[in-house]
C-alpha cells in the first residue's frame, strides 16, 4: 500500500504541474492592450503619425507588425473610410492552429474619428495574422513583419 502511494503522490503533482504549464501558454495569446491614442508615436516604434495621416486622408488603409520590447508584438491598423465614425475594441485575441487572429468589436456610429486607428499588443504572434470581426469576417490578413499602405 505504501508502494502505491508512493507512485501515486509523485504523478499526481507532475500531472498538476503539467497541467498548469499547458494554462499558461495557452494564456500567452489572451493577454493583450490596446494602446492609448495619445501613447501612438511615443517610443519610436511602428509607422510614424499613423493616426495623424489616417485623419487627414480617410481612404487610407493601413495594416502591419513588428516587434517592440522585450520581444513583444505590435499591430498597427488603420481602418479607412469604410469605418468612418465606427467605435472599434478588441474582443479577443486567439492562436488558432498556425495564425493569431484578433477579433474586433464594431459598434457602428459610436466612434469620433473619420478614420479608426488601433495599435494591439499582444506577447507573440504566429506567422500568419488575421483581423476580423464577431462574425469572423475578415478585415485584414498579414504575414509576421508585413506592412501595407493602400487607399479605399
Amino acid at each position: 500500500m505504501k508502494t502505491i502511494k508512493k507512485i501515486i503522490l509523485p504523478l499526481f503533482i507532475l500531472g498538476m504541474i503539467s497541467l498548469s504549464g499547458c494554462t499558461f501558454s495557452n494564456n500567452e495569446y489572451e493577454d493583450f492592450w490596446v494602446l492609448e491614442k495619445y501613447r501612438y508615436n511615443e517610443g519610436g516604434y511602428g509607422p510614424s503619425n499613423l493616426y495623424e495621416k489616417a485623419q487627414e486622408d480617410p481612404t487610407m488603409i493601413h495594416y502591419s507588425n513588428d516587434s517592440i520590447s522585450e520581444g513583444k508584438k505590435m499591430v498597427y491598423l488603420a481602418f479607412g473610410k469604410k469605418y468612418e465614425d465606427d467605435k472599434i475594441t478588441v474582443k479577443e485575441v486567439k492562436n488558432e492552429k498556425d495564425t493569431s487572429v484578433i477579433v474586433l468589436r464594431i459598434e457602428k456610429n459610436k466612434g469620433k474619428d473619420k478614420n479608426p486607428v488601433m495599435y494591439i499588443g499582444v506577447p507573440k504572434l504566429r506567422d500568419s495574422i488575421k483581423i476580423v470581426d464577431e462574425d469572423g469576417k475578415k478585415i485584414f490578413e498579414m504575414k509576421q513583419n508585413e506592412s501595407v499602405t493602400s487607399q479605399q
